[in-house]
């Protein structure tokens, strides 16, 4: 059952006629319920933080569980609570947003259809969206 939500964005790439530097529009596509699991991570469940070059890198791993199909070019945000409450926050207060890296169909074993999608989600190093609808 799917009692939390999740807002799910799709990216438009454009290109500055000017500069030929690519820009990332985000939309909203749609609300959908989901699931969430934390995926352990060397020994923690759900969150690592790694030796990256000169500095750490965080990352925060999580199975998420939708009744549509996601592209892996997509993004997840605004997971909240079934009291809206939001259970992945940044610092500033602004829901967490994080990257689709893998979509697997979950099938139905009694009848092989399938039922839903389990995307493997990390937390995305940009946080911004830049437009509006974020």
């Amino acid at each position: 059952m799917l009692r939390l939500s999740c807002d799910i964005y799709t990216e438009t790439a454009t290109q500055d006629e000017y500069s030929g530097q690519f820009i990332s529009i985000w939309s909203l596509s749609e609300t959908v319920g989901c699931a969430v699991t934390a995926v352990a991570a060397k020994g923690k469940s759900g969150a690592a933080i790694e030796m990256y070059k000169a500095g750490y890198k965080y990352d925060n791993f999580m199975y998420v569980d939708v009744p549509v199909r996601v592209a892996e070019t997509s993004r997840i945000t605004n997971i909240l609570d079934t009291s809206g409450v939001s259970l992945y926050q940044e610092p500033s207060g602004s829901p967490t947003v994080f990257e689709v890296v893998g979509a697997t169909p979950n099938i139905d074993g009694a009848f092989g259809q399938v039922i839903g999608y389990r995307l493997l989600c990390n937390r995305s190093e940009v946080q911004e969206m830049n437009n509006s609808d974020n």
